[in-house]
């Protein structure tokens, strides 16, 4: 196509002129040329053919055998997932079994029972605990029967009255102690108290060793001793008495070293007693206040020890054995043929036998840490918690 203006040659669907810029006129439209007759039919056709040749395939397909049909092979199985592991289990909560022993805690001081629920006491222990109830009475009745006259001498106002009724006091006050005591003890056996079966061990020992080296010859007290050693030997040697304490909850500390404490501390409390009671002495003789001086100092000094004892400082288990060895020689200088003095000294005894006899004993105190004693416990509990299984014993 030319411009009609210029006369130069422009594109067909060109709208300007390139040299001039002229309008240019837009193209006749050119008809498209007619579709021959074959052309229209033939997508009919191929529509036609496809449709016979998948009807012939679909009857071939269904004449054939069903033997014949060829297994298409199957896509091969996904692998198996990977194992997640488990997380693991938490660590079971180590529960105390009875004989197992550990350190109070510094701050509460509560104690920790182990062991199973103590079944019913047997019948030999239950003949322990009426003797030992009976004895109790005893006691309590010989120290109580004659406390109304003996406070009456005590404060009648005279000064030789005060001091002889302090003497006669304190002595009463002794046997109401080892009343209530034996009492608590006959109870507490019954609740499978293993604490309570080693100061029984002590106690029954004690009396009947010392009515029998006295060579006492009244009814009264054979019955007494051999009632001792009757029971004595049912808490040692019967079966049925073992496995009961077996089950029986454990105290904080080894039992050796608790019913040291325990020994020391009521020690402790019998001298602060005849100490107290002897100050009113001083009008029959300046001795006696001299005397309760000592036993009040001597009270202190015990306590001291048994704090230390309970600490686990070989120090205070030491300073306790020279102690119970003094007291032991001066009661024997004292009393030697008095069965009533020889029991105190059966108890010192006791102390240093429960102190250094026993394993547990012996373990307790070569493995307490050397720090300050206000300290020892907490530290002790630590390398417990540190190392679980070094507190079985």
């Amino acid at each position: 196509m030319n411009c009609q203006s210029c006369g130069s040659a422009a594109h067909a669907a060109a709208q300007y002129c390139a040299d001039c810029g002229t309008r240019l006129p837009e193209a006749p439209a050119v008809a498209p040329a007619p579709m021959s007759r074959q052309a229209a039919d033939a997508p009919e056709q191929v529509i036609e053919t496809i449709s016979r040749a998948h009807l012939q395939g679909m009857q071939a397909a269904s004449a054939a055998p069903q033997s014949a049909s060829v297994a298409l092979p199957s896509a091969p199985p996904p692998p198996p997932p990977a194992p997640v592991p488990a997380p693991p289990a938490p660590a079971a909560a180590r529960i105390p079994v009875a004989g197992e022993w550990r350190l109070p805690d510094p701050i509460t001081r509560a104690p920790v029972r182990t062991g199973q629920s103590p079944s019913n006491p047997p019948p030999e222990l239950l003949l322990v605990s009426s003797l030992m109830g009976i004895a109790a009475l005893f006691c309590l009745w010989l120290g109580l029967k004659p406390l109304p006259d003996t406070l009456q001498l005590t404060f009648s106002g005279n000064s030789f009255g005060a001091a002889l009724g302090g003497l006669i006091l304190a002595v009463l006050l002794v046997f109401v102690a080892f009343g209530a005591s034996c009492l608590y003890l006959a109870w507490r056996l019954t609740l499978a108290d293993k604490v309570a079966r080693g100061l029984s061990y002590v106690v029954l020992a004690g009396l009947g060793v010392s009515i029998l080296v006295t060579g006492a010859n009244t009814t009264n007290l054979k019955l007494t001793m051999a009632a001792a050693f009757v029971a004595l030997g049912i808490l040692v040697l019967s079966p049925n008495v073992q496995r009961f304490f077996q089950e029986g909850p454990d105290s904080l500390l080894p039992v050796p070293v608790t019913v040291a404490c325990t020994l020391l501390q009521a020690w402790a409390a019998v001298m602060g007693l005849v100490g107290l009671c002897l100050l009113p002495g001083g009008a029959i003789s300046g001795r006696l206040v001299f005397g309760a001086l000592i036993m009040l100092g001597l009270a202190v000094l015990v306590l001291w020890c048994a704090r230390e004892v309970k600490a686990g400082n070989p120090t205070g288990r030491v300073c306790a054995t020279v102690g119970a060895a003094i007291y032991g020689v001066l009661t024997l200088i004292v009393g030697r043929n008095n069965a009533g003095v020889l029991v105190p000294l059966s108890l010192a005894v006791g102390v240093v036998a429960v102190l250094w006899l026993p394993a547990q004993s012996q373990e307790y105190f070569n493995r307490a840490p050397q720090v300050d004693s206000r300290l020892r416990d907490s530290a002790w509990l630590a390398s417990l918690s540190d190392n679980p299984d070094a507190g079985d014993g």
